[in-house]
């Protein structure tokens, strides 16, 4: 094979890799990602976020918020434009409704099941956790009530969340994802 035609050879790998990955990404995320996605039907949530300490400025289309709190209230404020909050916060609002969908499609207590938000290679996911706990010698301490399969199938594939602040709205589709895994006492 000649030089030319070996270098069109391994451009076009190379394309061709580059967009198996993009597609892989795309279609099936949770091959990126290592944990199962929610099977369950989508659900969807909205939020008009308080503006008591949370400051929508339209001047430059950013958002004020406290970064660090204490007791007499906000110590430390931080400000970032508004889409780049607002995402967050969609997730943030759609991890509690995404567990209250769990525990209302398994009619009951969910024990050692957790919710959460991550950040993974498609921006950030919600996450539903089932956890076993151990104790030092390994035995069994607490561990989630619904079987792992049950799990992915009721949970919500995506929650599609409205955050509004101050006359802006923000509507994005937060994937869901299930993990499961064992934390052993130290």
């Amino acid at each position: 094979m000649s030089n030319m035609n070996r270098r069109r050879f391994l451009a076009a790998l190379g394309i061709g890799g580059i967009s198996t990955v993009g597609a892989v990404g795309v279609f099936k995320p949770e091959v990126l990602i290592g944990q199962p996605r929610g099977e369950g039907e989508s659900i969807s949530t909205d939020q008009t976020v308080p503006s008591e300490t949370i400051e929508y400025r339209s001047t430059d289309d950013t958002v004020r918020y406290p970064k660090t709190t204490d007791p007499d209230g906000p110590e430390e404020y931080e400000t970032e434009r508004f889409e780049d909050w607002a995402k967050r916060k969609c997730a943030s609002v759609g991890v509690e409704a995404a567990i209250a969908a769990v525990r209302e499609r398994i009619d009951g207590d969910a024990e050692a099941i957790g919710t959460n938000m991550t950040r993974e290679y498609i921006g950030t996911v919600i996450l539903v956790t089932a956890t076993t706990s151990l104790n030092r010698e390994g035995e069994i301490k607490q561990q989630p009530n619904v079987p792992f399969e049950t799990l992915v199938e009721v949970t919500p594939r995506t929650v599609e969340t409205t955050v509004r602040l101050d006359g802006q709205e923000h509507t994005r589709s937060v994937p869901v994802f299930v993990k499961e895994w064992t934390v052993r006492a130290a």
